[in-house]
């Protein structure tokens, strides 16, 4: 039987909606700081009592109940690991599965009962169950008073798994793109190979068997993260991070580089854009040197590398300096098309939770899919309702891009199929609207993003003032939603 892990959403269950939206499960514990690195339970103790002097590790108290939990969600827990909180104000479970290993996040996330929780377990949300009064009494344990995390009994996770599923109807996966976290990565012997094959590499291990924190970084990558390569003494790609961390052998096409690493490794995918400007850092080293950081830094203060360093973080004030030292094409990368690169693999995670899904049809699935080009019955609804791209004119509808006013991947599936969620658009006016740089007020004023250059306007012969007419009832309903979430953002 599969087992299940209850989290807490906050001090009284306030926090569903936020875990739904962020994709987490999350916990306070606000004098512990990261654990991600507690392999045992004697570490955690040890950390335990560092945190809690005066307590100690007692046998009974908070304390020792704390203990339990915080091996439960940090290290018990593992990715494919079944997980349910509960939504007090819909009535209802919501059951998920962990996607991957335990994060601290030093951004403040979620707060409940006056503390940050920082300690989060990522999860695909997968369906519902129903909780009002009369079905509580089958799931008696999620209403246990005091109790943070724990195992459900095997009672209970069946009486679970066996309740009538209910739709994720209001369930939004991303409400904002989160924001990336930096790296370097060192890779003068293997930088041709996986820059053209698109990953990154390393051991999981040194050949001593000892662990590396170079190497451990490579779990700590998500989608949408930014990678400096830096090979002979310069920096000639970005990097866009694709896919989180997979155990994976090294490469055969390595073949003599690194024949000193352990053959078991980590494989992260990458897509790398090569730079016509190839900074050498130690030229720049006094602006860079400020903003290096304080422990395993990738650099030495004369704007040399670190041997035996593989992959490190950087702060995002090095970033910027980096950036700002390369020019345009860097700022392109680490703002358009990362933005751009996020919403695909983002849209492409929705898409196979719907391809999966067990609680909707297969008709439902297919014209779910089809909606994210644009296609189906979305189109064929839209089309009811607006003939021509308002910017542009154009009519011929092959010419012309149905286009989601609130993003498909920020919609529920009611949403994701409503003709008046979108708008016929020329391809480039589609490009402006879909990234924020053009919207509409509800009078049909053209609004024109702060960021968007005057001269793509020129170019693309696009005149402004400009009024395209009123909108419907529902298309006002979304377009508000856009100008709050999407426009100039």
């Amino acid at each position: 039987m599969n087992s299940i892990l209850f989290v807490r959403a906050g001090h009284k269950n306030e926090l569903a909606d936020e875990f739904l939206s962020l994709g987490i499960v999350a916990v306070g514990w606000k004098k512990l700081a990261d654990l991600s690195s507690i392999k045992s339970e004697g570490e955690l103790e040890r950390l335990l009592i560092e945190a809690y002097p005066k307590e100690g590790v007692k046998k009974d108290g908070s304390v020792k109940k704390h203990y339990a939990e915080i091996i439960e969600f940090s290290i018990t827990a593992k990715p494919g690991d079944h997980v349910v909180t509960v939504d007090s104000v819909n009535k209802r479970l919501i059951v998920g599965v962990i996607e991957g290993p335990y994060k601290y996040t030093s951004e403040k996330y979620l707060w409940s009962g006056g503390e940050p929780y920082r300690h989060t377990l990522p999860v695909s949300w997968k369906y519902a169950v129903a909780r009002t009064k009369e079905e509580k009494h089958s799931f008696p344990e999620t209403a246990l008073v005091g109790k943070t995390t724990y195992w459900l009994s095997d009672d209970t996770v069946e009486a679970i798994l066996k309740a009538p599923r209910l739709i994720l109807e209001n369930h939004v996966q991303v409400k904002k793109l989160r924001n990336p976290r930096y790296w370097w990565v060192n890779q003068n012997q293997t930088y041709k190979h996986e820059v053209e094959g698109g990953y990154l590499w390393s051991p999981k291990l040194k050949k001593n068997g000892h662990r590396s924190h170079s190497y451990d970084n490579m779990t700590k990558v998500s989608p949408g993260d930014i990678v400096f390569s830096f090979k002979g003494a310069r920096i000639p790609a970005i990097g866009i991070i694709q896919s989180k961390a997979v155990g994976s052998d090294k490469p055969m096409e390595f073949g003599q580089s690194g024949e000193n690493w352990d053959k078991d490794g980590w494989y992260v995918s990458v897509e790398y854009h090569e730079l016509k400007k190839k900074i050498r850092p130690k030229d720049h080293i006094d602006l860079i040197i400020p903003t290096l950081p304080d422990k395993y830094s990738p650099l030495q203060k004369t704007g040399d590398g670190i041997q035996n360093t593989y992959l490190a973080e950087i702060p995002k004030e090095m970033a910027g300096a980096l950036v700002n030292l390369i020019g345009p094409e860097a700022d392109e990368i680490v703002q358009g098309l990362r933005y751009e690169s996020l919403q695909n693999i983002t849209d492409d995670e929705i898409e196979n939770d719907i391809r999966i899904s067990d609680t909707i049809t297969n008709t439902e699935k297919e014209q779910m899919v089809k909606s994210r080009r644009g296609q189906g019955v979305f189109r064929t609804r839209l089309e009811s309702i607006e003939d021509r791209c308002r910017i542009t004119g154009i009519t011929q509808k092959h010419h012309l891009r149905a286009s989601h006013i609130k993003p498909w991947r920020d919609s529920n599936n009611k949403e994701r199929l409503d003709g008046e969620n979108g708008l016929l658009l020329s391809p480039h006016v589609d490009h402006l609207f879909d990234r924020g740089f053009i919207s509409f007020k509800d009078d049909g004023t053209v609004l024109l993003a702060e960021k968007l250059d005057q001269s793509v306007l020129d170019r693309w012969s696009i005149e402004l003032p400009m009024n395209v007419g009123s909108f419907s009832t529902g298309q006002k309903r979304y377009l508000d939603y856009h100008r709050g979430n999407i426009f100039n953002q």
